[in-house]
């Protein structure tokens, strides 16, 4: 007999089934899911009784992310036997169901790596030095705001914009596809305020990255959490979580400091007063970012063409002597 807690699993996960075959167009009757304690077998397909099956031990262990990857797994099977006419294994058709369906790379094969399916993300920009450098200085840089100082962590922020926009026209080699990572960021919140739209804004806006806002279910409460997932490079990830974090800390330090105030003069502050307190100052940061980022703007434009000219006209080098400010410091890059 099914326990109310596996009955609200095996909704969750029918729901993610639908949600997928409606989401990629795909043309299925749908499966029966079960539940099974397999410790070796993550999931299974079985063409004949039309099953599904996923591990509960894979649910009680990792973030549903993963669950929906191994499901989908699961469901590109289903495609390649009733849709693309039959396969073994894990051959061309079952590659091929998996793109139609975005199975990720990581859990299309045979022995699923669930450790893969969040990329260290560090690791991956430690193969360039002068990433590892740049995110050095950012993180410094953010850990050495005041936090309680709006101003001064508005100019941080500037700065660590500053130092990625560099780094971007220093190394302006193309990446790859290869190079493009996804972070999920797990609020632990049902429900978000304006201000993590705002905060997401200031992400996107800034710091190269994309995001989306999505829902997560946790198998132990049978819950949907708030995530926000950012897609970009490795270094741009890294930085943009850095400054996530710096800027839930320095918006919540403010608050208390305000809070802490108001309550000596015996004034109770309600929640959407907070919320809009947090809203202002991030908003407030916002406007001083694009303040420097209009300051800055004409030159970036300049010295990027500049550069990319520096080839042509290597005799660009004797400017060293005779100028100061950026020139300068381009013709010791090249």
């Amino acid at each position: 007999m099914l326990t109310s807690r596996k009955t609200a699993i095996l909704k969750q996960l029918l729901k993610e089934y639908e949600n997928i075959i409606y989401q990629y167009k795909v043309r299925l009757s749908p499966a029966a899911l079960i539940l099974t304690d397999s410790t070796t077998t993550l999931g299974y397909w079985k063409k004949t009784e039309r099953v599904i099956g996923i591990s509960l031990k894979l649910i009680e262990k990792y973030h549903w992310r993963s669950v929906v990857q191994v499901l989908k797994h699961e469901i590109a099977h289903q495609i390649a036997d009733e849709i693309l006419g039959g396969h073994h294994n894990h051959d061309k058709i079952f590659h091929l169901a998996c793109e139609k369906i975005y199975v990720e790379p990581w859990a299309r094969s045979a022995n699923v790596e669930l450790d893969a399916s969040q990329p260290d993300l560090k690791q991956a920009s430690a193969q360039n030095r002068d990433k590892q450098n740049l995110e050095r200085k950012v993180e410094r840089l953010l850990n050495l705001a005041n936090s309680q100082n709006e101003h001064e962590a508005s100019l941080a922020l500037a700065k660590a914009n500053q130092l990625r926009e560099k780094y971007k026209l220093d190394n302006l080699s193309p990446y790859t596809e290869s190079e493009i990572y996804s972070l999920v960021i797990r609020t632990g919140k049902r429900r978000l305020d304006n201000s993590y739209t705002f905060l997401v804004k200031i992400l996107t806006s800034f710091f190269g990255v994309k995001a989306i806002f999505t829902e997560e279910f946790n198998a132990a409460d049978q819950k949907e959490y708030k995530t926000i997932e950012m897609i970009g490079y490795s270094k741009d990830l890294i930085i943009a979580e850095y400054v996530y974090n710096f800027l839930l800390r320095q918006v919540e330090l403010l608050w208390l400091d305000h809070k802490k105030k108001n309550l000596e003069n015996k004034v109770k502050l309600s929640p959407a007063v907070r919320n809009a307190f947090r809203l202002g100052i991030l908003v407030g940061i916002n406007n001083k970012l694009e303040r420097s980022m209009a300051s800055e703007k004409i030159d970036d434009r300049f010295w990027c063409k500049l550069k990319s000219f520096s080839s042509d006209f290597p005799l660009l080098d004797k400017t060293r002597e005779d100028n100061s400010g950026k020139i300068t410091e381009l013709a010791r890059v090249n």
